[in-house]
């Protein structure tokens, strides 16, 4: 394992377990920066945090969902780490869903939709009203962001967006 794939395996514990906001905010901010400075390198580690990322949103802490800042154009093989982020989406602290908000649309910018249909379809089976609300902003953010409309991730999210409300 490289010394990125042992990092990334640290941070999706870090995900996973910790509780301490300062650690988790950080650890999210680690995977944004890693994203953006590795960008097609960092494909092969995507999935080992996004689940854990999404698993956080439900975090009702402003701070760890504001950690990751939207970032540029990334060029990441995002199924590797959406399962991770949608596992975190459902954390109550605010700031952590921000931050995981804010990871997922930078990962989200480097994929095509087709990518990100599986895992948003599965995060709607969430019951956590805090993982919903980010999915929803997120979704909001995603479609807000696209230059041309992609009718298949359309027709079959938008019926699970309109339950939803």
């Amino acid at each position: 394992m490289t010394i990125y794939g042992e990092l990334m395996d640290e941070i999706r514990k870090i995900l996973d377990r910790e509780s301490n906001i300062v650690v988790v905010t950080t650890a999210i901010r680690t995977v944004e920066l890693l994203a953006r400075g590795l960008r097609q390198k960092f494909g092969g580690y995507v999935g080992m945090v996004i689940p854990f990322l999404i698993k956080r949103a439900k975090d009702k802490k402003k701070n760890v969902r504001d950690a990751g800042a939207p970032s540029a154009q990334l060029k990441i093989a995002i199924f590797t780490v959406i399962p991770f982020l949608i596992k975190r989406a459902k954390d109550k602290k605010k700031n952590v869903r921000d931050g995981i908000l804010s990871a997922l649309s930078s990962v989200s910018d480097t994929t095509s939709s087709e990518r990100l249909l599986k895992d948003i379809i599965d995060w709607f089976s969430i019951p956590s009203p805090e993982s919903k609300q980010t999915l929803l902003s997120f979704l909001f953010m995603y479609w807000c962001r696209q230059f041309q409309t992609d009718i298949p991730f359309v027709k079959a999210v938008a019926p699970l967006v309109v339950k939803q409300n």
